[in-house]
C-alpha cells in the first residue's frame, strides 16, 4: 500500500470502527420501542396550554384580559394583562394575535414577575416560529428564578426542545432532566429519544454534579466505550449498581432481560461500489477494511447500493442471513431505507435521512454520518 492510500485508510479507520462498534450500541436503543403511529393527532408537551398563577381558578378569554389591560388604571398593571392576553391566544392557537401585542409591550417597563412571564411568552412564539437560538435567548437567562412548577417545567421544556432541533442532544437530555424533576410523569421515552443521539464529542468530559443527569452522562459514556457486546452487557450492570435509584433504570433492566448480547461475527456494508461516488464509496470501504482488521474474528461483506436496487439488496441481505448492517452511505438511499427497513437487522445509516416528521426511525436502526459525506469527500481527494 503506497503512502496516500495509507492516509486514507487510517484517516477513515477511526469512523469505521465506531461504526462497527455503534452496531453492539444500536442493540441498546433497541429496548426503547417505537411509538405506535396514532390517527389521532398528538399534543406536544411544549405546545400544551399554559395556566399562569393569575390565569387559574375562572380562566379568562384573551378578549376579558384585552378589556382588563384597558379598564386598568395602573400602567404595571395593564402590562401584566397584556402579557396574560398573549398567553390566552396562544393557547388557542392564534399566535399572530399573541406576536401582535408582544410587539408593543416594554419590558423594562414591568415588574420582575411579570418580565418573566413576558420573556417566557415571547419565548413561546420564537419556539412556534422555529427560531430555535433566540428560544435559548429568552429562557436561559430567567430559568431557575420561576417559582411557579408548571412555569419551570414549559419553559424547560421550550429550551431543551430548542436545543434539540439544533441536534444540541446533551443540552436538550440536561433540561429534558430537570423537567423530569418537576413532573415525573414524563415519558422516559421523550428522554431516552434525545440521550440516544448523544455522540462521544457532545458528551461533557467530566461528570455532572446533578445525580440524576450524572447517572445518564455515565449510562451514555459506558455505551461509547463499550468495544464489544460482553463489554456492553458489563458496562450496563455496573451502571445498574452504581444508580440502582436512577428513573432511567427500567430501561437498562429491559434491555439487558430482552437482549442475549450475541457477538458480531459478520457484518454487511452497503457503499456505491460504482458510478458517480464509486471513489467515496472505495474510501469508506477501504477505511472500513483498515478497522475490521483490528477487530478479532469480524468478517465483512461489501454490497454495492449503485448496481442493485433496495428491494434486490434486502433480498441478498436476508439470503445471507446478515443480522448487523453498516450503510447506506449516500443520503439519497438512506432516505429510502429508513422508510423500507429491515425488520430484525441492526443497521447503522452512514448519513442523516431528510423525512417527513411522520417516519420515525425503527428500534435497532441508528443513524451515524460520516460528516454528510465530507470525510469521504476528502480521504477521496487526497488519493
Amino acid at each position: 500500500m503506497n503512502v496516500s492510500s495509507q492516509s486514507k485508510g487510517l484517516s477513515l479507520a477511526t469512523y469505521a470502527k465506531r461504526a462497527i462498534i455503534c452496531l453492539a450500541a444500536a442493540l441498546l436503543i433497541s429496548c426503547a420501542q417505537s411509538p405506535q403511529r396514532s390517527t389521532q393527532p398528538t399534543t406536544s408537551p411544549v405546545e400544551q396550554n399554559v395556566v399562569t398563577p393569575a390565569n387559574k381558578g375562572d380562566t379568562l378569554t384573551a378578549e376579558q384580559w384585552l378589556e382588563k389591560a384597558r379598564n386598568e388604571g395602573n400602567a404595571a398593571s395593564q402590562q401584566m394583562a397584556l402579557v396574560e392576553a398573549s398567553f390566552a391566544f396562544q393557547n388557542q392557537g392564534n399566535y399572530q394575535r399573541s406576536a401582535a401585542i408582544l410587539s408593543q409591550l416594554d419590558p423594562t417597563t414591568m415588574r420582575p414577575s411579570d418580565k418573566r412571564l413576558y420573556a417566557l411568552s415571547l419565548a413561546r412564539w420564537y419556539h412556534h416560529s422555529g427560531e430555535w437560538q433566540q428560544v435559548i435567548e429568552q429562557l436561559a437567562p430567567i430559568m431557575n428564578q420561576f417559582t411557579d412548577r408548571q412555569l419551570k417545567r414549559t419553559s424547560l421544556l421550550l429550551i431543551a426542545d430548542a436545543y434539540q432541533q439544533q441536534k444540541h442532544y446533551w443540552q436538550a437530555l440536561s433540561y429534558l432532566d430537570e423537567a423530569y424533576q418537576t413532573d415525573s410523569n414524563m415519558n422516559l421515552d421523550t428522554l431516552w429519544s434525545v440521550a440516544r443521539q448523544v455522540n462521544s464529542e457532545q458528551l461533557p468530559s467530566q461528570r455532572p454534579n446533578r445525580t440524576s443527569l450524572a447517572g445518564w452522562w455515565r449510562l451514555i459514556e459506558s455505551t461509547h466505550r463499550a468495544q464489544s457486546a460482553d463489554n456492553l452487557k458489563q458496562a450496563l450492570e455496573q451502571w445498574l449498581t452504581a444508580y440502582n435509584q436512577h428513573y432511567a433504570r427500567s430501561i437498562v433492566e429491559s434491555f439487558i432481560t430482552h437482549n442475549d448480547f450475541q457477538v458480531i461475527k459478520e457484518v454487511a456494508v452497503l457503499l456505491p461500489l460504482s458510478g458517480s461516488y464509486r471513489l467515496q464509496g472505495e474510501a469508506v470501504r477501504d477505511g472500513i477494511i483498515a478497522s475490521a482488521a483490528q477487530l478479532a474474528d469480524v468478517h465483512v461483506r461489501f454490497y454495492d447500493t449503485e448496481a442493485e436496487d433496495l428491494t434486490a439488496l434486502q433480498a441478498r441481505l436476508l439470503e445471507n442471513e446478515q443480522q448487523f448492517v453498516i450503510g447506506p452511505l449516500l443520503k439519497k438511499h438512506v432516505n429510502a431505507w429508513v422508510q423500507q427497513p429491515m425488520l430484525g437487522v441492526t443497521q447503522v445509516y452512514l448519513n442523516q435521512p431528510e423525512l417527513p416528521d411522520d417516519v420515525i426511525i425503527p428500534s435497532g436502526h441508528v443513524t451515524f454520518a460520516l460528516d454528510s459525506e465530507t470525510e469521504a469527500a476528502h480521504a477521496a481527494d487526497y488519493i
